[in-house]
């Protein structure tokens, strides 16, 4: 999935597809957009990119490097 680390995101819970992206200045929208598609009985899920996935964007780190911490967070998150 070629999916903006720097984005919100709105996905579909049944599939895990991406189903649109917002600028994270469209919070508005994509909350508008979610309860379009609940109306419509798709439950979504939004992503919102953590402090720590935009600074890793700003700082010019490539997706891997990025996704790697994600990995990393949620490991230490499960872990208590």
């Amino acid at each position: 999935m070629g999916q903006s680390m720097n984005k919100i995101t709105l996905i579909d819970k049944s599939t895990s597809l991406l189903i649109e992206e917002f600028p994270l200045d469209q919070e508005d929208l994509a909350h508008k957009k979610a309860l379009e598609l609940e109306k419509l009985d798709i439950e979504v899920e939004l992503h919102y990119p953590s402090s720590v996935e935009q600074l890793g964007v700003a700082l010019g780190a490539s997706n891997a490097e990025i996704g790697k911490v994600r990995c990393e967070m949620n490991e230490e998150i499960d872990s208590h």
